[in-house]
């Protein structure tokens, strides 16, 4: 689906992940992204943006919600979290 999109649309990659953790795994995710758009077979470029790396503002959204079950509500948070931050940038840059 991407590749008939990206004939119509200028596509960016927003990767934002401060739930990761080590900062090596992180890492690794963002350059297997960046992988996978270089390989992709789309018309016009997909850019890729990154967004700040800050673990700690994952801590504190989720804060008081560590036990909670995977797909819990602190995922829930974290989700909200990362399409605020992702918002931000595409308001930012149109």
């Amino acid at each position: 689906m991407l590749c008939s999109v990206s004939e119509y649309f200028k596509i960016t990659a927003f990767y934002y992940n401060p739930n990761i953790y080590p900062k090596i795994e992180y890492e690794k995710r963002a350059v297997e992204l960046k992988r996978l758009i270089s390989e992709m077979p789309v018309k016009n470029t997909v850019c890729y943006e990154e967004g700040k790396y800050d673990p700690q503002r994952f801590f504190d959204t989720v804060k008081g919600r560590e036990n909670d079950f995977e797909g819990g509500e602190h995922c829930m948070m974290c989700y909200a979290m990362r399409l605020r931050e992702t918002a931000e940038y595409a308001k930012k840059n149109n």
